[in-house]
């Protein structure tokens, strides 16, 4: 993705579990950086215990709830729809 980051056009949130033994957290923090550099609207969110496809990253987790919780709330704030849930 960083050899593509001259080409977003649409704000980012990136996200990244300590756990993550599939993709490195260099990797989300160099693609971050680069954006930043860039002009980007862009969004970095570092969770402990979280990871691809562990049993932490789904929703009944508290790990999982808080990341769905950030993900609205930055959609919600980006594209200016409110939540009927939190009127």
């Amino acid at each position: 993705p960083i050899n593509f980051a001259k080409n977003i056009k649409c704000s980012l949130l990136i996200v990244h579990g300590t756990d993550d033994n599939i993709s490195p957290i260099n990797f989300s923090l160099e693609f971050y950086r680069k954006l930043k550099k860039l002009g980007k609207d862009v969004s970095f969110i570092k969770y402990k215990q979280f990871a691809h496809l562990k049993i932490y990253s789904y929703p009944k987790h508290p790990s999982g709830k808080k990341y769905w919780k950030n993900v609205i709330e930055f959609l919600e704030k980006k594209i200016k729809i409110p939540n009927p849930a939190h009127q």
